[in-house]
């Protein structure tokens, strides 16, 4: 498939992403665009599912999450149920 469903993981906390933001990669390409988002309180940190471009979309891949203008750094995880 071109496309993957994601979660993805703000490095910064306190941030919430937006449902409809761009994901970017190291070279500025638009590689996805988040669906939808949360920030739990137990972690502090912002999560959201994302459709992605399967070639990004391997847990531990680093994109930048357009936000308010600046591209913040957020994280793939794993998002197998355990």
């Amino acid at each position: 498939p071109v496309y993957r469903l994601a979660v993805l993981v703000c490095e910064e906390k306190g941030l919430s992403p937006l449902a409809g933001a761009r994901l970017l990669n190291d070279a500025g390409e638009v590689v996805g665009q988040v669906t939808s988002c949360c920030r739990p309180p137990h972690t502090g940190r912002g999560m959201a599912m994302a459709r992605l471009r399967t070639a990004f979309s391997a847990p531990g891949t680093r994109l930048h999450l357009l936000h308010g203008g600046q591209a913040v750094p957020v994280r793939v995880v794993d998002m197998s149920i355990q």
